[in-house]
C-alpha cells in the first residue's frame, strides 16, 4: 500500500557538537563533514531518508518510529570511532520526534531554524522538524531524546530502552540492552591490511567502500562508494551485495556468512594483486584470540 502524502514521520536531527577551539577552520569543517557522513550512513540501512544538512546538523525523515529509534545507536558508535581531534572525542546528540508540532500551522516554532528544503516540503515532512529542533537542544552530549509522540508510536522492540527525563516531558534512548542476556553467542572478526574491525551487539552494522565515512575505506576504482554492507541478524552475519560461499567477490546479492573466509569488493578474492579482507565468525563473543 502506497503511504499517503499527509502521513506522520519521524524526524531524527544530529547535531554535531562544537570541536576544539584549536582546530584549524579547513581541519574542523573536515571532521564535522566526515561525521555528518558517518550519521548518514547509519541512517540508510533503516531507511533513513536524509531532507537537509548544514554545517553542523542533519535532517533524516523514518516512515516509523522503531526504525528511528534503531538509529539512534549506529549513529553515535559512527561518529565516537572517528579519531578524536586535538585529543577530544567527536561528540553528538540526536532529537526526535513523530507527527505534527503543538503551535498553530500559521505560526511554526522555530522555523527559520529549519532548512529551507524541509520547510518547503508538505506537512508531513517539515512539521516534525519543527519541534525536533527544539528537543535536540535540550539533549546533553551523547544523548538522544524523544517527545512523547515517538513514544506512543513505537513498540519498543528490543534492542533499545525508553526513559522518562524528569525535567521535561521528553524521553531518554538508551543504546544498549537492560536486563537478561546482553551478549551475542557469537561475533564477526574482519582484517583488512593493518586494521581488525569485529561485528557484535554493540557495532551490529559495518560498512565497506570506497568513499570516506564507511568503516573499511578500499581505495580502488572496481569498488563502490558504498559497495556492502555486513549486519548481525536474528544470531547471523549477512552480508549484502555479497558473492558466494568461503571466498566471496561481493557484486549484487545478499547472503549469510559462516565459518571462516575471504572478500574482495568488486574483484575475486582469489587475485593476489588485489587487497583481501579476511573474516572469521567466533563462536565466543569474549574474545578473538588476539
Amino acid at each position: 500500500m502506497t503511504e499517503t502524502a499527509a502521513a506522520p514521520r519521524c524526524a531524527l536531527i544530529v547535531e554535531i557538537l562544537p570541536l576544539s577551539p584549536e582546530l584549524p577552520d579547513s581541519e574542523a569543517q573536515d571532521i564535522l563533514e566526515r561525521a555528518l557522513r558517518r550519521a548518514q550512513l547509519a541512517c540508510a540501512p533503516l531507511r533513513g531518508r536524509v531532507q537537509a544538512q548544514d554545517s553542523h546538523r542533519l535532517y533524516v525523515l523514518f516512515s516509523s518510529c522503531d526504525a528511528a529509534i534503531s538509529a539512534v545507536s549506529a549513529v553515535f558508535e559512527r561518529i565516537e570511532d572517528l579519531p578524536p581531534p586535538a585529543g577530544q572525542p567527536v561528540r553528538a546528540r540526536i532529537g526526535l520526534h513523530h507527527g505534527v508540532q503543538a503551535s498553530p500551522p500559521s505560526k511554526p516554532l522555530f522555523a527559520d531554524r529549519v532548512p529551507v528544503s524541509v520547510t518547503s516540503g508538505s506537512p508531513a515532512v517539515r512539521e516534525p522538524f519543527y519541534t525536533a529542533i527544539q528537543i535536540v537542544d535540550r539533549a546533553q552530549a551523547g544523548e538522544a531524546l524523544a517527545s512523547q509522540a515517538v513514544v506512543r508510536a513505537a513498540k519498543q522492540g528490543a534492542g533499545y530502552c525508553i526513559a522518562s527525563v524528569q525535567s521535561a516531558p521528553l524521553f531518554q534512548i538508551t543504546r544498549h540492552f537492560t536486563g537478561g542476556t546482553k551478549t551475542m553467542p557469537t561475533r564477526l572478526e574482519l582484517r583488512y591490511q593493518d586494521f581488525v574491525f569485529h561485528i557484535d551487539d554493540h557495532h551490529p552494522i559495518l560498512l565497506l567502500g570506497r568513499e570516506r565515512g564507511n568503516d573499511i575505506v578500499i581505495n580502488n576504482t572496481r569498488t563502490s562508494r558504498q559497495h556492502a554492507r555486513i549486519e548481525w541478524r536474528k544470531g547471523g552475519f549477512v552480508l549484502t551485495e555479497g558473492g558466494s560461499s568461503v571466498a566471496r567477490k561481493i557484486t549484487h546479492d545478499t547472503t549469510e556468512l559462516v565459518g571462516n573466509g575471504l572478500l574482495g569488493c568488486g574483484w575475486s578474492p582469489a587475485d593476489a594483486s588485489q587487497p583481501t579482507i579476511f573474516y572469521r565468525i567466533d563462536d565466543n563473543s569474549g574474545g578473538s584470540g588476539e
